[in-house]
C-alpha cells in the first residue's frame, strides 16, 4: 500500500481580530467626572468661542443680553442681584470646557489650540465628534470646502446655501464623512449623575443642528429645568377670553370661578406638574379622587432644584428672514420653530425650580464670535491668495515671504 500522507503543517499563527467597535462612543472619554462646572460647546470652529468663554466675555454677553432673552424677573433686579445669576460665568477656570468639531480638517489646529488653554490652566478639551441629538459612533455627514487653507472646511446640519446666505463665501467642494455624534441629552445626563449641583453652560453653533438638539432637549423638561414633586407651582395666567376679560387673579373669587378662569388655571398648572415632575410611582394612583388635588396643594416645602442647564446660547440659522423661515420646511420643522421653541424654553424658564437662567438667541452670532455678515469677509471665509501676511500669522497659516541668501 502507499505510504500515508504526511500531516498537515500547523496552522501560521494569524494576529488577534481587532477588539468589536462600540456602537456608541464613550462618554468617560469626555472626561466629565469631578466638573463641578461644565461649558459645552457645539461647534468649535477655530477655537474662538472658547477663547472668549476663557476671556470671561460670555459674562459680558450675558449682562449686556436684551431682558427679552432672561427670565421675566430680569427687569426688576438690581445690578449685583444680576451679576450673582450670572457670577459663574465670571469664572471661566472654574469650567470644564468640553467642545466639539464635525470638521475633521479642523481638528489638528484645535489640537495646537487645546494645548495652549491647557497651558494656561484651563480644563479644555477639542472633541472630534458632531453635538446632535443622538449618538452613534460613526454618522454621516456632508462636508463643505469652501477656502483652501486649513480652516477653510465646514460641517453642517443644512445645506451649505442655507447656511451661509447670499453666495458669500461659495462652496469650491463637499464631501461624506462618517464621524462620532453625541447626543446631548446624553452628556447633561451624564453631567447631572457626576455632580448633581453641576453648573453647566452650553453654546450651540452646529450650522442648523440647533433645531433638533433644542427640541430634543425640551423633550426631556426634568434635564432642561430639573422639578421635584411636592414643589408647588403657581399659577399661571391662562391666555385671556372675549367672556373673561375682567377676570384677573386680584379679581374677586366668584368673578373668576364664574368666567372659567379658575378651572382653566388649575388645568396649565397640572400641565407644567406634568411636564416639569419624575411620574409618582403607580401605587399613588390607585385612588383617582386624592392625586390630582394631592399634587396640587400648596402647602408643600420650598422648591428643590438639581443640576441642569443654567445658561444656553445658540445661533439660529436659515431664520432671520420669513423666505428663509420658509425653506425650513423642506427640512422637516414649521416655519415658526424659531418662535415656538423659543416659547417653550421660556414657560419653563419661569418655572420655579428651573435652573435655566438665560435664553441667549440670535439670528447672526452667537456669543463669543463674529456675527455672520462680518465673518463673510473674514479672513477664515477668504482664500490664502487673497490674505496678507497679518491675517496669515494671526490663522497659524505659513507665511508666502520667501528669504534669500547672498
Amino acid at each position: 500500500p502507499p505510504p500515508p500522507p504526511p500531516p498537515p503543517p500547523p496552522p501560521l499563527l494569524s494576529p488577534p481580530p481587532p477588539p468589536a467597535r462600540s456602537p456608541v462612543p464613550d462618554l468617560s472619554a469626555l472626561m466629565l467626572g469631578g466638573c463641578g462646572r461644565v461649558f459645552i460647546d457645539g461647534g468649535s470652529n477655530m477655537g474662538e468661542a472658547v477663547g472668549a468663554f476663557a476671556d470671561g466675555r460670555f459674562f459680558s454677553c450675558a449682562m449686556q443680553a436684551p431682558p427679552r432673552n432672561h427670565r421675566a424677573a430680569w427687569a426688576s433686579m438690581g445690578r449685583g442681584e444680576k451679576e450673582a445669576s450670572m457670577g459663574p460665568l465670571r469664572e471661566p477656570r472654574s469650567f470644564c470646557v468640553r467642545s466639539f468639531e464635525a470638521a475633521p480638517s479642523l481638528l489638528p489646529p484645535l489640537r495646537e489650540e487645546e494645548a495652549s488653554l491647557r497651558a494656561r490652566g484651563f480644563d479644555v478639551r477639542f472633541v472630534d465628534g458632531a453635538l446632535s441629538n443622538r449618538t452613534a459612533a460613526e454618522e454621516a455627514r456632508p462636508v463643505w470646502r469652501y477656502a483652501s487653507h486649513r480652516w477653510g472646511e465646514t460641517a453642517a446640519s443644512l445645506d451649505f446655501r442655507d447656511v451661509h446666505v447670499e453666495r458669500k463665501p461659495l462652496p469650491l467642494s463637499s464631501r461624506t464623512v462618517l464621524g462620532r455624534s453625541y447626543d446631548l441629552n446624553e452628556i447633561v445626563r451624564a453631567v447631572v449623575k457626576a455632580n448633581a449641583s453641576s453648573v453647566l453652560a452650553l453654546r450651540l453653533d452646529v450650522e442648523g443642528g440647533e433645531w433638533w438638539v433644542l427640541r430634543r432637549l425640551l423633550d426631556e423638561p426634568a434635564l432642561l429645568c430639573r422639578h421635584f414633586p411636592g414643589s408647588p407651582l403657581p399659577l399661571p395666567r391662562p391666555a385671556p377670553r372675549p367672556g373673561d376679560a375682567l377676570a384677573t387673579p386680584s379679581s374677586p373669587l366668584a368673578l373668576r370661578i364664574s368666567s372659567g378662569w379658575w378651572r382653566r388655571a388649575l388645568q396649565e398648572r397640572r400641565s407644567w406638574e406634568e411636564a416639569l415632575s419624575p411620574p409618582l410611582p403607580q401605587a399613588r394612583h390607585a385612588t383617582h379622587h386624592t392625586t390630582p388635588w394631592r399634587r396640587l396643594t400648596p402647602r408643600r416645602a420650598p422648591p428643590r432644584c438639581s443640576g441642569s442647564v443654567s445658561y444656553i446660547f445658540a445661533e439660529f440659522h436659515s431664520a432671520a428672514s420669513a423666505p428663509q423661515r420658509e425653506r425650513l420646511r423642506s427640512y422637516g420643522l414649521e416655519a415658526d420653530a424659531f418662535e415656538t421653541l423659543k416659547e417653550r424654553v421660556h414657560a419653563a424658564m419661569e418655572a420655579p425650580g428651573c435652573r435655566l437662567r438665560l435664553y441667549w438667541r440670535s439670528f447672526w452670532a452667537s456669543c463669543g464670535d463674529k456675527q455672520r455678515f462680518e465673518w463673510r469677509d473674514a479672513p477664515q471665509a477668504r482664500d490664502v491668495a487673497s490674505l496678507g501676511e497679518e491675517a496669515l500669522r494671526k490663522m497659524g497659516l505659513p507665511s508666502r515671504l520667501r528669504v534669500v541668501k547672498g
